[in-house]
């Protein structure tokens, strides 16, 4: 199997069932993160990765340690091979969702 790049993605090359035909088969996605309606970064994700795994993965990135710090968590919404949406509140009151 033979591994190509094609605009920031990687792809996996293989041959199709007549040993003629190359196709694509896509191993990782791209997702753009948000916090409070404003992207801050982009991470890559295994293709067939869940929502929970995504949010687990997003949530246990540095990067979100920096826009989360001091804040709570309101809601986390997660739009299949797109973005990933933070709701954040800097509210001292206990958080449900996390619970």
């Amino acid at each position: 199997m033979e591994r190509i790049r094609r605009k920031g993605k990687r792809f996996a090359m293989h041959s199709g069932q007549n040993g003629t035909r190359n196709t694509l088969q896509k191993n990782e996605i791209q997702l753009t993160v948000s916090f409070n309606g404003k992207a801050r970064f982009q991470k890559m994700f295994a293709a067939d990765a869940s929502k929970d795994e995504i949010e687990k993965l997003t949530l246990e990135d540095d990067r979100t340690a920096k826009y989360t710090e001091g804040m709570q968590i309101m809601k986390v919404i997660v739009v299949p091979k797109k973005r990933l949406l933070t709701s954040l509140s800097n509210d001292n009151k206990p958080s449900n969702y996390l619970e």
